[in-house]
């Protein structure tokens, strides 16, 4: 959910409320007194997260009842204040009771009361006055809190009714409404994990058509600008290169401070998804040569993507001489990225010679231990020889995998290093066939780290696991509502991909 975090008031300026209250003043008074409880609820909330980010029980019930009792108080004052005559009091009071509601709300989600936290939300809407950035805040609340109840339908309904409200999402200081700006892409995320294909097809044609109808109307605005971006971020996803590309090299400004960033995006495509390979290596010696010779990371990465390319190109030599080059110039960059000893134990295997291969991946294994690169090397070696039918080679690597991923998942037991090691562990089993051993650990890790990205990546991939190979429905419904409540929880905001690839 999203919070604003702005406190209206600071000690100094209550002494001055309190003279003015006495002038008579009844919303006046009235406002002073809401803003001292608040106050005073926000300072019981800071001492209370000042040891420990989590709330007991007893200091959660203390600060929801100071905040409980300020809304209400708000409540009944604002329809005693005559607008017309006190507007500043009335529109102050607004705001106080918003952003009291927005902490109660906060407190109810984190303890997954999400009826009330839906109740006080919808009140909010209906009887307060508050600026469009704010309501909007409001909105998408209101959605994350159905979605965690696990009402997806009402949730979307309110999300659709708040773009057709907030259209354009624009403030009236013509600043984009982020939480509304970025939505349709937030939902159509959501309805990729939980629905079926039809429901998802029409999602990317709603969220393509929401953003290219502001590109037309916000022509050299910075919408437009941020609408590219965001159609960019949907090809990519749904796997449109062609379509992202466009919007790239719409988005490519010299002028801009992102014009590198956009440029080097350009190029991967052209190399990696187009097999354009001469005009990819074109753009990355391009930014190579407008590199700083100081920029070693950069320059090294620059140097790889060529590698790769060369790679690709069936070059091995000059994509060897790219990464000794890289080891030799950038040590440091170099040995700290398992990415560049794994692609050159790839060259080799590429070029048909596996005992040299071998050699550099076993390195990878034992200079990198934990990185993902080791642990994608060992299923791959692992799917290596089995398609060989060298049974012999094949148990001995699928043992040595499941040694090491159970020592890393051992050695980071409480820390995401135990999750990413308990996922390769359970992929290696969904591989070989062991499907319900690789099920029981994927729920195991959800269990363990429900929201972080690995629990969720584990969670789909269980969900996967019981409809297509354990043929168990049932099961698969039951998880299934557990990531619905699990997506509700990840912001608007987020600009993360997809959690696992399809």
């Amino acid at each position: 959910m999203n919070y604003n975090k702005q406190i209206l008031i600071y000690p100094f300026l209550l002494l001055i409320f309190a003279l003015c209250a006495c002038s008579g003043n009844k919303p006046l008074q009235a406002r002073y007194n809401a803003e001292k409880m608040f106050y005073e609820a926000e300072n019981t909330l800071k001492d209370a997260k000042a040891f420990s980010t989590n709330l007991s029980v007893e200091q959660s019930t203390e600060i929801t009842n100071l905040f409980t009792k300020l809304v209400s108080y708000c409540y009944t004052q604002i329809d005693q204040i005559d607008s017309s005559l006190n507007p500043v009091e009335f529109n102050e009071f607004n705001y106080i009771t918003y952003q009291a509601v927005t902490r109660l709300s906060q407190l109810y989600f984190l303890n997954k009361n999400y009826n009330k936290c839906i109740e006080i939300t919808n009140k909010l809407l209906t009887k307060i006055r508050i600026p469009a950035q704010q309501k909007a805040a409001v909105y998408i609340n209101l959605g994350q809190a159905l979605q965690s109840a696990g009402n997806w339908d009402s949730s979307y309904a309110v999300y659709n009714n708040a773009l057709e409200k907030f259209s354009p999402p624009l403030t009236n200081t013509n600043e984009i409404i982020g939480s509304i700006f970025n939505l349709p892409l937030y939902v159509y995320r959501v309805v990729n994990y939980i629905k079926d294909k039809n429901a998802v097809s029409y999602e990317i044609t709603k969220t393509e058509n929401y953003y290219l109808n502001l590109v037309h109307d916000f022509k050299g605005n910075k919408l437009e600008t941020a609408s590219r971006s965001n159609l960019a971020k949907l090809y990519e996803e749904t796997g449109q290169w062609k379509k992202e590309l466009s919007q790239l090299q719409l988005l490519t400004n010299p002028k801009s401070k992102s014009y590198f960033t956009v440029l080097l995006k350009t190029a991967d495509i052209f190399g990696g998804k187009l097999k354009k390979y001469d005009t990819a290596l074109t753009i990355y010696n391009f930014i190579l040569e407008n590199t700083a010779d100081t920029a070693d990371d950069m320059r090294s990465i620059l140097m790889f993507k060529k590698s790769l390319v060369q790679i690709d190109l069936g070059n091995f030599e000059q994509a060897r001489t790219l990464l000794h080059e890289i080891k030799s110039t950038y040590p440091n960059a170099y040995n700290q990225s398992p990415l560049f000893q794994y692609n050159l134990a790839r060259s080799f295997e590429l070029q048909n010679n596996w005992n040299r291969a071998e050699q550099e991946y076993n390195l990878l294994l034992e200079k990198f231990k934990g990185s993902s690169e080791s642990m994608m090397t060992l299923l791959y070696l692992v799917d290596h020889f089995k398609k060989q039918n060298n049974k012999q080679e094949k148990d001995r690597w699928f043992a040595k995998a499941e040694s090491y991923f159970n020592e890393l998942a051992k050695s980071g037991t409480g820390r995401l290093l135990e999750a990413r090691a308990m996922l390769y562990l359970a992929d290696l089993y969904n591989r070989n066939d062991y499907f319900e051993k690789s099920a029981q650990i994927l729920t195991t890790i959800f269990e363990k780290y429900p929201e972080t990205d690995p629990g969720k990546q584990a969670l789909i991939k269980s969900i996967r696991l019981y409809q297509n190979k354990l043929h168990n429905p049932q099961k698969a419904d039951s998880l299934l509502q557990q990531l619905k409540l699990t997506l509700a929880k990840t912001p608007v905001n987020s600009n993360s991909t997809d959690l696992l690839e399809n």
